[in-house]
């Protein structure tokens, strides 16, 4: 018995984990108006957008994409934000939700399995999302290209 609730509890966690890393680069600071918000709320914080363009620059001189691939993969990623803007307003609710949960003097294991649970179809409707996108944005490159980028991450993981 013990050992099935430390796993649940497990489960639960990472599960949570997951649903949070799986959108906190898309929902992160939606409606942050910090410093850097220069009237780019439809598009999020400001200064992780243009991150993310500085990384996909780089990304596109490493692998020398050419100037259809780039066009491709920004397609892509408009597609994918759309999308993806389908679920903001749901995963921002259950954040909020998560947020009271957390803040608690105790932990309500059963109102988190409750909300875990009510959330669950939709953070895996978001990794199906995710995982689509990584597939389609691989399509767009070559063979040698996509060799080249797994050995780029390879060596980032060590």
């Amino acid at each position: 018995m013990k050992f099935e609730l430390i796993t649940s509890i497990k489960n639960v966690t990472l599960v949570a984990l997951l649903a949070s890393s799986a959108v906190t680069a898309t929902y992160s600071h939606a409606g942050d108006r910090g410093p850097l918000w220069h009237g780019h709320a439809e598009q999020g914080n400001y200064a992780a957008e243009e991150g993310m363009q500085r990384r996909f620059q780089h990304m596109a001189k490493y692998l020398a994409l050419s100037d259809e691939q780039k066009e491709q993969m920004k397609a892509q990623r408009e597609q994918s934000k759309q999308a993806h803007n389908e679920y903001r307003t749901t995963m921002k609710s259950y954040h909020q939700q998560l947020k009271i949960l957390m803040e608690a003097t105790e932990l309500d294991e059963q109102a988190f399995n409750t909300l875990y649970t009510q959330y669950q179809p939709t953070v895996a409707q978001i990794a199906l999302l995710r995982a689509k996108d990584q597939f389609a944005m691989r399509q767009i490159l070559t063979d040698e290209q996509k060799q080249k980028w797994q050995n780029f991450k390879r060596k980032r993981k060590h």
